[in-house]
């Protein structure tokens, strides 16, 4: 009974604290903090009331917040001008408090897409997955490029997270025979170009909604953008749809560490330029999504199927 009462004390002071800072931040025209539905280092984020609107208010813990807050607001800017566009929404702000650190954003309507997908016929989920894609295509506007491709800053990275994670050796294992496959397979990626553009990091299933009565796919919780590979948000998303499915059917069949008619579906989208030799590119960069997943879940509910994406993705992806 501690650890839940302990959690519902940190909520009640959670809530009196952001309606305290949306007070000052918006003195004439405050939002009205209902329910605090996340609470941790990083954020603090609630569903509330403002303008007759049901609106999510969140906090961002930043040490400098006015540059951060620049920087998210000229990304939602920019998306504003991109979106809606046929069945693709982006859940853009509404309004920012910089010195606070503080957005409002739109309440967006739908379910999740890791909870849609396990319910849906194959077809659908392929479709479902096709639509994210035409978003992220979608989103990097004009401003998509072309890199030279550097796996050894990847291996270095997936290195480091390993070093400070406690793993167990088994798991410490798993992970390390990924770093000597990405190791293998880098010398023919290295200084390939490499499609980038302004991705956010976190373009994972929980962060994308699906309508069905309006059939509408919204993407929300948008954050500063990245000029980053584009693969990089394309792993998390199919990694972390294979690892919900997995969750309720562990006998599911993987191909390269991910569900196979996702991962089609996903590279279907031309434009997201992933076809062919830089396939091998979202290959490479799959296997340090599945490896991060892994350290960062071993102990949690998703360490089963990140350990049976990993031993999937080493049988299925061989060295060159």
């Amino acid at each position: 009974m501690i650890a839940p009462l302990r959690a519902l004390v940190q909520r009640r002071q959670g809530h009196a604290a952001l309606q305290q800072v949306a007070n000052a931040a918006f003195p004439t025209d405050p939002p009205r903090i209902a329910q605090v539905i996340k609470q941790d280092a990083r954020s603090c984020v609630a569903r509330a009331t403002w303008q007759g609107r049901e609106v999510i208010v969140k906090q961002h813990h930043v040490a400098d917040p006015v540059p951060a807050m620049q920087a998210l607001h000229a990304e939602h800017d920019r998306l504003r001008a991109l979106f809606p566009v046929g069945k693709l929404h982006a859940a853009t702000c509404l309004a920012t408090a910089p010195e606070a650190a503080l957005v409002i954003l739109p309440f967006a309507t739908g379910t999740r897409l890791d909870h849609v997908i396990p319910d849906v016929p194959a077809p659908m989920r392929a479709e479902l997955v096709q639509l994210a894609g035409q978003w992220l295509a979608h989103s990097l506007g004009r401003e998509a490029t072309a890199g030279q491709f550097s796996p050894g800053f990847w291996v270095k990275m997936v290195q480091a997270e390993l070093a400070a994670a406690p793993l167990g050796p088994n798991d410490s294992a798993l992970v390390q025979a990924v770093i000597q496959r990405l190791g293998e397979r880098a010398p023919p990626l290295r200084g390939l170009p490499v499609p980038k553009g302004p991705i956010h990091q976190d373009f994972a299933p929980h962060n994308i909604l699906w309508d069905a009565d309006r059939a509408r796919l919204s993407v929300i919780d948008i954050d500063k953008r990245t000029d980053l590979p584009i693969a990089l948000d394309m792993a998390r998303l199919l990694s972390g749809l294979t690892h919900h499915l997995l969750c309720a059917t562990p006998d599911m069949p993987l191909h390269k560490g991910l569900c196979p008619d996702l991962r089609a579906a996903l590279l279907s989208v031309g434009a997201l330029a992933h076809e062919g030799p830089n396939a091998g590119i979202f290959d490479f960069l799959t296997g340090v999504r599945l490896a991060k997943v892994l350290i960062a879940h071993h102990g949690l509910r998703f360490g089963p199927p990140a350990r049976a994406t990993i031993q999937n993705w080493l049988e299925t992806v061989p060295c060159p």
